[in-house]
């Protein structure tokens, strides 16, 4: 299933944009609850350097679904 979204995985530019606006990272302060986060997790599980894991989808999951992340990225990663 990462497959189909191989090109948005690797298209993020890790700018930070998506952190600064992300309410989820704004309480935890937890890199892996906001968009480029998960996807450097999504990029880890497509190389093969991690597995994916129950613990990881719950993590992948924490989202409020506000879309400010959408919005404010350069790379135009949705």
């Amino acid at each position: 299933m990462l497959e189909q979204f191989r090109h948005q995985i690797y298209a993020c530019s890790r700018c930070g944009f998506c952190q600064a606006v992300c309410p989820v990272y704004g309480i935890t302060l937890r890199p892996a609850y906001n968009a480029r986060g998960k996807l450097l997790l999504l990029k880890e599980v497509m190389e093969g350097k991690i597995q994916l894991n129950e613990a990881l989808v719950e993590t992948l999951f924490q989202c409020t679904n506000c879309g400010h992340c959408v919005e404010s990225c350069p790379s135009a990663v949705t």
